[in-house]
């Protein structure tokens, strides 16, 4: 299913122009697949949805899918993509089959792009309780248990002997190099197979790991030391590390304040037609960023009587530093305090750490340093001379 409808959405993006379409048949073939001739798994089908799925696999299989107690550790992009399999595939759906599926985070505007079981509705809520949800109402008899821990050393009186012993299969869909060395650790030690994959940027990797007959995942030499990407949601949701924040303001304010901006204004400027072209192109969320710097481009122009000098770099800069630093912080803690008042469970664990709004008396060095960084950079973008 996904391969086939990966293809095609490739296809359908090509309509734009930017890429050549495939003018080729392509043959798929998967040997693996073809069932055993034993006797249960020849006869008549049953006449229910997984019949295609059966003539295939076998009665056999589908069996022990509908029984199979499954550990999905991440609901995100690649989490959506497994639970939906899973679920239409009739797995756990036997009295004996099971789907755990654990995340910590909550959905997100910009998570709506990519992990096609959220929708604007479930913004705010928990990946994991919405996924489940989701696919439950696909298919009822489906057996999934949502829950939004964090797998690791502090969560061991959760996921302890029991629960693990009692799996018949992990499968992973982290973002994070150590996340993905506990679970493997944990598979080896129980003796549990290992569906390894993960994404990041162009990057992409997966693995089938089975206990005491393949290499492990610890087995490489794979560290989040030697990543130079930072896993978009986490670097837009709830960055906890130093370098998410570095690269977070190499994004935010170079990238996209001193050039996306400046550029995509320059495109309107001199070349409507183009822009509008350009515009077109753009996912929903770029689209609006882009209209909105312009917007703050004009409105500067038109305050100052067509020219900006340097008071007005600085006035936006000081905007620009509220905005962020406080306006947004607060908004995010006003939003995070709601959640727990209403569902009474805590909204700041683990990774997610509360963030402090920025109080500005004119005194604190930091955000006087940033306000004349960021005003020269705004000075250069409008060809004044910084100070």
């Amino acid at each position: 299913c996904p391969f086939p409808g990966g293809a095609a959405a490739q296809e359908v993006l090509k309509k734009t122009g930017k890429f050549t379409p495939v003018d080729q048949w392509i043959h798929h073939d998967e040997p693996c697949l073809s069932c055993d001739e034993c006797p249960s798994n020849v006869g008549p089908l049953f006449g229910s949805r997984y019949d295609h799925q059966v003539a295939i696999l076998g009665k056999a299989f589908m069996a022990k899918a509908a029984d199979a107690r499954v550990f999905l550790v991440g609901c995100g992009a690649l989490g959506c993509e497994y639970l939906k399999g899973l679920s239409l595939m009739g797995v756990a759906t036997g009295k004996a089959g099971r789907v755990t599926v654990t995340d910590m985070d909550r959905i997100e505007v910009s998570n709506l792009s990519r992990q096609f079981l959220f929708r604007d509705k479930d913004v705010g809520t928990p990946k994991s309780v919405s996924g489940a949800a989701v696919v439950k109402g696909w298919n009822p008899r489906t057996n999934v248990v949502a829950m939004e821990k964090r797998v690791g050393t502090d969560s061991e009186d959760i996921f302890d002997d029991e629960f693990w012993e009692g799996l018949d299969v992990c499968w992973n869909a982290l973002d994070n190099v150590q996340a993905r060395k506990y679970t493997d650790a944990r598979c080896l030690f129980y003796g549990k197979p290992l569906l390894e994959s993960g994404t990041l940027g162009t990057k992409c990797n997966h693995e089938v790991i089975l206990p005491y007959r393949t290499s492990t995942y610890n087995d490489g030499k794979e560290s989040d030391d030697n990543e130079n990407q930072i896993a978009m949601c986490t670097l837009r949701s709830f960055p906890y590390l130093p370098l998410h924040c570095i690269e977070f303001a190499k994004q935010a304010y170079f990238s996209d304040y001193f050039e996306f901006g400046p550029d995509q204004y320059e495109t309107f400027r001199t070349d409507k037609l183009q822009f509008f072209e350009q515009l077109e192109g753009m996912e929903a969320e770029e689209r609006i960023k882009s209209l909105k710097m312009i917007d703050l481009f004009v409105a500067l122009q038109k305050e100052n009587g067509g020219s900006v000098d340097l008071a007005s770099c600085v006035r936006v800069a000081f905007d620009r530093m509220v905005e962020d630093f406080r306006t947004s912080v607060l908004n995010l803690c006003h939003a995070a305090d709601e959640m727990e008042k209403s569902d009474g469970k805590k909204f700041w664990t683990g990774t997610k750490r509360r963030p402090r709004a920025a109080d500005w008396d004119g005194k604190e060095p930091r955000l006087m340093e940033y306000l004349y960084c960021a005003a020269n950079l705004y000075a250069v973008v409008w060809g004044l001379e910084p100070v």
